[in-house]
């Protein structure tokens, strides 16, 4: 194999990679390969083309008559593979269609004895429903979801099942029952207008908005703005109406949670599907519309007016008449024993009088349906267990009334010699009672005058 030299321009490459000092000023080819042997480099080609062309021809040719060969070979056993594939899948075929058909006639007959056993059951079953209902609208055995009352009046007799019906379904199907004047949030529209008639079209800002005092004939405000919202009165005359009524609007701030306590969380309006179950029981004005904006636009809820707040009737060092005594004991036991709704914000300021001198109890921002695990913790009466009241009373200097208390330590199985015990009064009962569940026990909670 004759040597031949590489080209300047690799032996300048070569001449680089060996790091040779100076030999950017070498100029000749034979300077170059000198420097470069010295060096110990390579200035021959390694390869002849001219050889790597017959080896490579020599090479392919032999690769075509094996590949042939090999072709030939594979189209054989593959024919005869496919020719064996055939038969045996055909065999197959015909096995499982005989298995097929067996499975099929099993699975008929089967099927046809389930079904008349289903039938059976069914008919036993149906029979069975129809005779329980029958007996007893109120069996908590049915499945079917019953009257909070009749539920609690089982339980309270003795039968420790029935507040197995006291499920979250029962409370979710509760809260999606309720309407407003038969429609899913009230007359919202008619409201809307009567408000943009008497404050413009950016009434929401002019009532947020504690500077503005509001001077509009048949508007009035109840209470202040704050950092939730504030509520306003409202006559319906400038609604187009006959008759001069007042209304209270509540208007909450942009932000505001629109939970239904079913579907979403506790938001508002879950506060007012509240207030409207219990005005079912005329334990608070019912709602005559709803409309909750979200994040979008403010929330408000309108009810019908009250007259007085209760701590702004009875000044200091007065005493609950026997009348409001009674009222106040009966509005938390018809919550207990009726409605099935826990109040949970038990505060003198939320306790109002209406125009005929009725009690009445508002603000359900915090109630909840009455569920099983609720009276398993706080017992059957857990609105009637009312210790904050009595100390709302005794901030304010107002005493509750000696029949309201008395009443309130025979349910928890206490009586007079208690308060005696202790030496305390009636205002102060409640700093000695600790929490205590109220008895079980049927007409306990009947009111008795004393």
């Amino acid at each position: 194999m004759s040597k031949v030299l590489k080209t300047v321009a690799k032996l300048r490459k070569e001449a680089s990679r060996l790091k040779i000092i100076g030999r950017s000023k070498i100029k000749t080819k034979k300077e170059l390969v000198k420097r470069i042997i010295d060096e110990g480099g390579n200035v021959y080609k390694t390869l002849n083309r001219s050889v790597k062309r017959k080896t490579s021809r020599k090479r392919r040719s032999v690769k075509r008559k094996t590949s042939r060969k090999r072709r030939s070979v594979k189209r054989k056993t593959s024919r005869k593979r496919r020719s064996v594939k055939r038969k045996t899948s055909r065999k197959r075929r015909s096995v499982k269609r005989k298995v097929s058909r067996k499975r099929r006639s099993v699975k008929r007959k089967v099927s046809r004895k389930r079904r008349s056993v289903k039938r059976k059951v069914s008919r036993k079953r149906r029979s069975v429903k129809r005779k329980v209902s029958r007996k007893s609208p109120v069996s908590h055995k049915s499945g079917k979801h019953t009257r909070y009352e009749d539920i609690i009046n089982a339980y309270i007799n003795g039968d420790d099942k029935a507040i197995n019906a006291l499920t979250v379904k029962r409370r979710n199907d509760v809260l999606h029952g309720v309407t407003f004047h038969g429609t899913k949030f009230g007359e919202v529209e008619k409201f809307k207008t009567c408000l943009e008639k008497s404050l413009g079209k950016n009434w929401a800002k002019r009532i947020l908005d504690p500077k503005d005092k509001l001077n509009v004939n048949g508007v009035k405000r109840l209470g202040v703005p704050g950092r939730q919202g504030t509520t306003i009165g409202l006559e319906v005359r400038c609604c187009g109406s006959a008759s001069c009524k007042m209304y209270a609007i509540k208007v909450t701030r942009k932000g505001t949670s629109c939970g239904d306590g079913a579907t979403g969380g506790m938001g508002f309006l879950k506060q007012a599907r509240m207030q409207q179950l219990a005005s079912e029981y005329g334990v608070t004005p019912p709602v005559d519309a709803v409309y909750c904006g979200g994040k979008k636009d403010v929330s408000f809820m309108v009810m019908p007016v009250l007259a007085h707040r209760l701590i702004d009737v009875y000044k200091k060092g007065s005493t609950l008449s026997e009348k409001h005594q009674k009222q106040l004991w009966d509005l938390y036991k018809i919550l207990d024993t009726k409605v099935g709704i826990v109040h949970n914000d038990i505060n003198c300021l939320n306790i109002m009088i209406d125009s005929k001198d009725n009690l009445k109890l508002i603000d359900f921002d915090r109630s909840k349906v009455i569920e099983k695990k609720d009276i398993k913790k706080r017992g059957v009466y857990i609105n009637l267990n009312f210790l904050e009241l009595v100390n709302c009373f005794r901030m304010y200097g107002i005493s509750p009334g000696e029949g309201l208390v008395k009443n309130f330590l025979r349910i928890h199985g206490k009586n007079d010699d208690f308060l005696k015990k202790k030496g305390v009064t009636f205002k102060g009962a409640s700093s000695f009672m600790g929490y205590v569940k109220p008895l079980r026990k049927p007409g306990i909670v009947a009111w008795r005058d004393y």
